[in-house]
C-alpha cells in the first residue's frame, strides 16, 4: 500500500482558498490561479473531500476538467452531488432544468463522459464509495448511473500530516 501525506502547507492553502471562501462575503468569486498552483491529485482529492458546496459548483468543475483529476476524486464529487435527482434530466442539456440545477446536472455530465471516456490523471488514488452511496430511486431516470461509479478502487491512501 501506497500513502501520500499532503503537508499542512497544502492543507492550509487549500482551506484558505477554497473552503467557505464566500461564508463571510457571498459575493466573493474562487481564484482559478490559486488552484492552478495545486500540483498534486490528492489535493484535488482532499479539495473535493472538504468543500462545501453552498460555495456553488465552479472550483468542483475546475476539480474535474483537470489533468490532475483522478476517478476517485470524480467519484466522490458525483455521490456528493446527489445525482438520483438530477436522473429527472437528460445529461446533455435539458430544456426542463430548474433554474439551480444546471450547474451540477453540467457537473454530473462532466464526469459521466470522463468516465466513459477514461480521462483520468494516471495516478490512481485508493477510495471506497459505499460511504457515499445514495439509494437509486428515480422514477423513470432519463440516464444511467456507469457501474464503475459503485466499484472500489484501489490506489494510494492519502493522509494529512501526523
Amino acid at each position: 500500500m501506497y500513502i501520500y501525506t499532503i503537508n499542512q502547507d497544502q492543507i492550509d492553502f487549500i482551506e484558505q482558498n477554497f473552503f467557505e471562501f464566500s461564508f463571510d462575503n457571498e459575493d466573493e468569486i474562487p481564484d482559478k490561479s490559486l488552484f492552478d498552483q495545486l500540483s498534486h491529485p490528492a489535493e484535488l482529492f482532499y479539495l473535493a473531500h472538504i468543500y462545501n458546496w453552498d460555495d456553488g459548483t465552479d472550483v468542483l468543475q475546475w476539480v474535474v476538467d483537470s489533468p490532475l483529476c483522478s476517478k476517485a476524486t470524480a467519484c466522490l464529487i458525483f455521490w456528493r452531488s446527489q445525482p438520483d435527482y438530477y436522473r429527472r434530466y437528460t445529461l446533455a442539456g435539458d430544456s426542463n432544468v430548474a433554474l439551480n440545477d444546471g450547474e451540477i446536472l453540467s457537473l454530473l455530465h462532466s464526469i459521466v463522459q470522463k468516465y466513459e471516456n477514461n480521462d483520468f490523471c494516471s495516478i490512481a488514488l485508493a477510495f471506497d464509495p459505499e460511504p457515499e452511496l445514495e439509494s437509486l430511486t428515480a422514477k423513470d431516470p432519463k440516464w444511467d448511473v456507469p457501474e464503475e461509479l459503485f466499484k472500489k478502487l484501489e490506489g494510494i491512501e492519502i493522509h494529512g500530516p501526523s
